[in-house]
């Protein structure tokens, strides 16, 4: 299984996360005002209803997909792909050297990555280890593939709730920028008033 090594190697991961904390933010501000809307219930003209319902069971998939790429392990038939195990122990098997180059960076002795932070941050990962398992089967069963035997079960996505879905990503916009804002410089855009979410808000009030 293939390892970072190189401080120019965790500058790329950074930057690849970063965007992806970027892109969950986006989508799921976008899904939570949707929610809203729905529970508002002011989808009451009937095309709204179906344009609502395509937009947030899009988000959803995107969602999915995105979490679980980045919390995805890498395995022998995958030994290449970017997640966040791999950037977390990256960092603990590199500690010293990648603080010394954060140092050289910002000319500044106090801004370092602490190791009880980081340890922190990897035993709540293994907490979450049901959560990312029960992800990574909808994307599988369901998104990427129908499975027959998972969908007849009846169990069909039960399990993939709101509730599981923000515990990953508040996790992972948490933990990811506490890293890579030190280390890359791919600078993440923190505005909740993203482009996408104003299209989708002025789509939606032509309905009202």
């Amino acid at each position: 299984m293939r390892s970072l090594c190189d401080f120019e190697s965790f500058v790329i991961y950074s930057d690849v996360l970063n965007k992806e904390v970027e892109h969950l933010s986006e989508n799921f501000e976008i899904y939570r005002f949707l929610l809203h809307k729905s529970s508002e219930n002011l989808a009451r003209e009937h095309n709204f209803v179906a344009i609502r319902i395509t937009l947030q069971q899009t988000v959803f998939s995107n969602i999915v997909i995105s979490l679980s790429k980045v919390f995805e392990k890498s395995t022998p038939y995958n030994p290449y792909n970017i997640n966040i195990r791999k950037y977390l122990n990256g960092i603990k098997d590199n500690l010293d050297e990648i603080n010394a180059r954060i140092k050289d960076k910002y000319s500044n002795d106090m801004l370092k990555i602490r190791k009880k932070d980081l340890k922190k941050d990897i035993d709540k990962l293994s907490e979450l280890e049901l959560d990312i398992e029960k992800l990574k089967i909808y994307r599988n069963k369901v998104l990427a593939h129908l499975d027959e035997e998972y969908i007849i079960s009846g169990d069909f996505g039960s399990e993939i709730t709101y509730y599981r879905m923000n515990l990953l990503f508040e996790y992972f916009i948490e933990v990811i920028p506490k890293y890579s804002t030190l280390i890359g410089e791919y600078i993440i855009n923190k505005s909740n008033e993203t482009e996408s979410k104003r299209e989708i808000k002025n789509l939606m009030s032509s309905f009202n």
